[in-house]
């Protein structure tokens, strides 16, 4: 028994430990898509002892709980500035996609995201923490949607982990020195076509790819200014501040990102927000007249539960990364019309992937969506395919919830500069080395300019040098 006891104290020796540390949640998109991922691991790290203070539009728990290791900033307003960008932003369309790239690119959707962000930072009770002196964090997490909120690293001098909800944008795998963005292999979730693409396609979706790209620039620009007329001209850059960047989690599984190369400071982890299925609750809504008896209509579904039930047969969605996620831990195939955002992207993946099929938004007919339907139900073939899939994303060491806590409990004990890549926060003039290539190219074409002069030189020598004799009679 005694040899027992030492053993387990032995073992438990082995493990890591970290001391409990103070953490701050920073998750400003108003999306319970979004937050449903923040908060699985923000609680985890509660339980396991660290101090957690998150600021969510999306608040877990009761305000008049008794005191305990969790304070939760409430920013729900914000969901009342979205819903009035929406309304004032003439670009959110009725009929078919209610966001396309377009519109999820214009400049005034853009400038109305940041400022829903700022009046989120000048909430009396966000002020307050940031303004107090006597606040000290050991790490802090920020939401990596907008670069703004990066300013809450520099007043509270603490590391940063950044946290996608999704696959991430290419501005925050450019700052980490990942492979960003390649129009053909890794390209940008926005756009609307990415397979079966022909030469003039490829010339098309290239543009595209330069398009966003610039388009983010002018918005980090625009982020600067912002943040110096919030903070003052002393303000760090957003390049500045994003070296104190530690690490960058994704919420996706490496095969819908195309397996990008990525140094160890960014973590996919894929499926975070799963839980334990819980059976069914009773159905609670009512039949409307006009559907027929095997249609039935409620409020909300428990998706995840639902999902699982052995009669489900396909999910029709319109291809979120977390409904993707439930539907193929589910093994159930899919049906996706894309609506918005990287929707377009996921649904993508559905029909590469052979898991689903793809209906557009813009022109798609009820016949349509029951042949789509129909068809996936009938081939087996997306059946074993999404089965196989759900397969390799659980064949896991951990669970992605164990592989968030363990990298940030690391950065806690360790820091994140020894997974920092050489290339992370370079320009991409500095990694295509384009000083390097300039000179070579002009010395070559120097050297290639003094070959033409010296045969042109060598030919006119060689013609003058030519005697012509005199025509005889």
């Amino acid at each position: 028994m005694l040899r027992a006891g030492l053993l387990i104290l032995f073992c438990v020796q082995l493990v890591p430990q970290v001391e409990p540390a103070r953490i701050l949640g920073i998750f400003p998109m108003p999306s319970i898509s979004h937050q449903v991922v923040f908060r699985a691991l923000m609680l985890e790290l509660a339980k396991r002892g660290h101090e957690l203070v998150i600021i969510t539009p999306n608040p877990a728990l009761p305000k008049n709980r008794p005191p305990d290791n969790i304070t939760e900033i409430d920013t729900s307003e914000a969901y009342q500035w979205i819903s009035w960008i929406f309304k004032e932003f003439g670009g959110v369309l009725k009929r078919g996609a209610i966001m396309d790239m377009d519109v999820a690119l214009h400049d005034d959707l853009l400038a109305g995201m940041l400022e829903i962000v700022i009046h989120e930072f000048n909430l009396p009770e966000v002020q307050k923490l940031l303004k107090d002196k006597s606040q000290k964090f050991d790490l802090v997490f920020l939401e990596a949607i907008g670069n703004y909120h990066l300013v809450a690293s520099h007043i509270l001098n603490a590391p940063v982990i950044l946290f996608s909800s999704f696959c991430g944008y290419p501005e925050h795998l450019e700052a980490m020195g990942a492979v960003s963005i390649h129009p053909l292999y890794y390209p940008n979730f926005f756009r609307q076509k990415m397979r079966n693409l022909s030469f003039l396609e490829k010339i098309r979706q290239t543009y595209i790819e330069y398009k966003i790209y610039h388009i983010e620039r002018i918005k980090r620009q625009k982020e600067n200014e912002a943040l110096r007329k919030t903070f003052g001209p002393d303000v760090p850059s957003i390049e500045e501040m994003e070296k104190n960047v530690q690490m960058l989690f994704l919420n996706s599984h490496p095969i819908f990102s195309n397996n990008r190369p990525v140094p160890p400071s960014v973590v996919y982890l894929g499926a975070l927000h799963l839980q334990p299925v819980k059976e069914l609750p009773q159905f609670d809504g009512e039949d409307l007249p006009k559907l027929s008896k095997n249609v039935k209509v409620q409020k909300w579904f428990p998706q995840r539960d639902l999902l699982v039930h052995p009669k489900i047969k396909v999910f029709v969605t319109q291809g979120g990364l977390q409904s993707t996620d439930e539907a193929i831990d589910s093994a159930v195939p899919l049906v996706g019309i894309p609506m918005m955002g990287d929707q377009w992207y996921n649904v993508n993946k559905y029909v590469e992937l052979g898991i689903g099929e793809e209906l557009d938004s813009y022109t798609m007919t009820a016949d349509d969506l029951v042949n789509a339907v129909n068809k996936v139900i009938a081939n087996e073939s997306y059946k074993k395919n999404v089965e196989r899939l759900r397969d390799v994303m659980r064949d896991q060491k951990e669970t992605p919830l164990e592989r968030a806590v363990w990298w940030t409990e690391h950065v806690l004990r360790h820091g994140g500069a020894h997974l920092r890549a050489a290339s992370a926060g370079v320009t991409w003039s500095e990694y295509l080395m384009a000083d390097v290539i300039a000179v070579v190219t002009a010395v070559a074409i120097l050297a290639l300019a003094l070959l033409v002069c010296a045969c042109r030189v060598i030919v006119r020598a060689t013609h003058r040098s030519v005697t012509v004799k005199p025509k005889q009679n």
